[in-house]
């Protein structure tokens, strides 16, 4: 992801937000005008008292000064009000829109990915987003606005100079244009191998009871070093490129500094120039390079924060593999039956683990799938639920392929008890409500009395409100 695709991206998550995004732009422009005119002042005050001496205006221009730093420190702080409120509310809308995308993908996808590579994509990438909207883009804008402004001042004061310094600020957006590229790069990198850190922690974290029963800690142990060794090898690329991105624009200010400082003391050694105006030229100058280090500082997270953006992106533009077909109905209950018809499937490689079954489940009957590992059966369940499209062939409710009802309504129509069981991280009542929102607590007890725990669990010390832990960690299995 370019710079500049990346603005865009950022664009578009501001602009539900305009009206708070251009306030914040006025006063980072108070912000700016102020450093700006700030040494400017500083021609026309020594200026006037070397030639006329009024102590009067003098306490008028310093009084107009003191004014001057009120007003543009009051519209700083507000302005760090408007990166945050700017910063929480697209953080909060981004989170929202990628949990919401989450819901509309196909079993396969989760499959297919890692779980903790998603999380880190909630977490670390969309920090990096935050970080950069809060206080990187803020100065990325400070400093170009400042080296603008600041240059025009400078052809004002004296173009000769102004010439020499504008030379100097192309070469500090030239040469490290290739370094931005690579670190940008970098920055990918580094995200992704954070992400097989985290799943490798993850994942030992929860297998501990079968890689101490199996001695396996050494060996778990090799392979986060080998990983760690990575990503701290791509850590030192990326840190050593921002580094330099950093280091070089300051390198070339601090050079032509001297060459302008040195060429306007000749000036005025020369009588061609006050010394008001080579001071007023030395204070611009001198926020020319604040505002380069400005820039230049804020680069690392800047990058670092397209790295992030780029990641949560591809997540986005993930297609959902199983959606409602244009016209999809709602499902009414179950009248005849479900059917199977010459249904063959493949999860995606060359191999079919379904080939031409055809059968039909009657209302009323109780049907039982037996078979060796690997056979099918739970593909079967999976195509029933639409969790999976067949590859060919169809499945049908009534008649109705189920690739032509909404998911919502067929799914509504099963009760599922699944091969390992899953409780959420909420008290036992919440998680037995679960399959139906709206249900009573004296629903919830009925329900847990036919399933013969409604003892167990009001032997419990906080009974139905008790917590089930993550994935029901608290319980007995």
């Amino acid at each position: 992801m370019t710079l500049i695709t990346y603005a865009r991206n950022l664009a578009r998550l501001l602009a539900p937000y305009r009206g708070t995004a251009v306030l914040v732009g006025i006063l980072l422009g108070v912000d700016v005008l102020f450093s700006a005119a700030w040494p400017l002042s500083f021609k026309y005050l020594i200026d006037h008292i070397t030639r006329a001496g009024d102590p009067r205006f003098l306490t008028i221009a310093v009084a107009a000064l003191f004014g001057a730093v009120l007003v543009a420190s009051l519209a700083a702080v507000m302005r760090d009000y408007g990166y945050a409120v700017l910063g929480s509310w697209v953080l909060r809308d981004v989170r929202r829109s990628v949990f919401e995308h989450l819901q509309k993908m196909s079993l396969a996808f989760f499959m297919q990915n890692r779980g903790a590579d998603l999380l880190a994509r909630f977490s670390s990438d969309l920090a990096l987003l935050d970080a950069a909207i809060t206080s990187s883009i803020a100065g990325f804008l400070l400093g170009a606005a400042g080296i603008a402004i600041s240059a025009a001042l400078l052809f004002y004061l004296e173009w000769h100079l102004a010439c020499l310094t504008v030379f100097g600020l192309v070469l500090c957006v030239l040469l490290p244009r290739p370094l931005v590229r690579a670190a940008t790069e970098s920055s990918y990198r580094i995200r992704q191998l954070e992400a097989d850190v985290g799943v490798a922690a993850q994942e030992n974290i929860g297998s501990q009871p079968v890689i101490k029963a199996f001695g396996l800690g050494d060996h778990f142990t090799a392979h986060f070093a080998r990983l760690t060794e990575n990503l701290a090898g791509q850590s030192v690329r990326f840190k050593f490129l921002t580094n330099l991105v950093e280091r070089v624009p300051n390198v070339v200010i601090i050079v032509f500094e001297v060459m302008v400082m040195g060429l306007g003391l000749i000036m005025v050694a020369h009588g061609q120039r006050t010394l008001g105006t080579i001071i007023a030229f030395h204070g611009v100058f001198l926020n020319v390079v604040y505002s380069v280090q400005t820039f230049t500082l804020v680069m690392p997270s800047l990058i670092q924060s397209v790295g992030g953006m780029q990641r949560v992106e591809e997540l986005m533009h993930e297609p959902p593999g199983i959606t409602d077909a244009p016209g999809a109905r709602a499902l009414p209950p179950l009248k005849d039956s479900i059917r199977f018809g010459d249904v063959s499937f493949s999860y995606g490689g060359e191999q079919r683990q379904l080939e031409g079954v055809t059968l039909a489940i009657s209302r009323g009957s109780f049907v039982a799938f037996v078979g060796a590992s690997g056979s099918g059966k739970s593909t079967l369940f999976n195509l029933l639920l639409r969790f999976y499209d067949t590859t060919s062939g169809s499945v049908t409710f009534d008649g109705t392929d189920v690739r032509d009802a909404t998911v919502a309504s067929l799914r509504g129509h099963m009760g599922v008890v699944f091969q390992n069981n899953h409780l959420f991280d909420i008290s036992l009542r919440e998680n037995i409500r679960m399959g139906r929102p709206e249900a009573g607590d004296e629903d919830v007890e009925t329900a847990a009395r036919q399933a013969e725990i409604h003892d167990w669990i009001t032997s419990l010390p906080q009974a139905y409100d008790s917590p089930a832990g993550e994935s029901g960690a608290r319980l007995s299995g």
